[in-house]
């Protein structure tokens, strides 16, 4: 009885443990930025990471970046006439326990993750957050 009590309490952490951590990011291309993907699609694989680099406002701002990265959930692509695709992700580093919203206005890069092929060498992508992170 003691052993199904603990399995029971650890299932219920692990669930909550995940279910508050995914959310909605927006990769996009960079504007004005013209880049060896310029007018192609650009598959972006699942479990591609990013790594936060600060705010969308920029560095100036006294903003530094938080050591969080995020993994894209599913393979997806952006079309060569489109700019920007909407994707859902998970927390995968988060030491200091950040919580993710859009308020908050993180930018993200490129890091890792996903395959060989990540990130794309020429392909100048950022991400934010559009729904926050649960």
């Amino acid at each position: 009885m003691r052993y199904l009590l603990t399995v029971i309490v650890c299932a219920v952490f692990v669930t909550t443990a995940t279910a508050d951590d995914s959310g909605k990011i927006k990769i996009c291309r960079m504007k004005n930025v013209i880049d060896s993907y310029t007018r192609k699609s650009i598959v972006i694989p699942q479990n591609a990471t990013f790594a936060d680099v600060g705010t969308i406002k920029g560095p100036n701002n006294g903003d530094n970046d938080w050591p969080v990265e995020i993994a894209v959930l599913e393979t997806v692509k952006i079309p060569a006439s489109t700019s920007c695709v909407i994707v859902a992700a998970t927390i995968v580093d988060n030491p200091d326990h950040h919580k993710l919203a859009r308020v908050h206005g993180r930018l993200f890069s490129p890091s890792g993750g996903g395959d060989n092929n990540w990130p794309l060498a020429g392909a100048n992508l950022t991400a934010t957050v559009i729904q926050d992170f649960k």
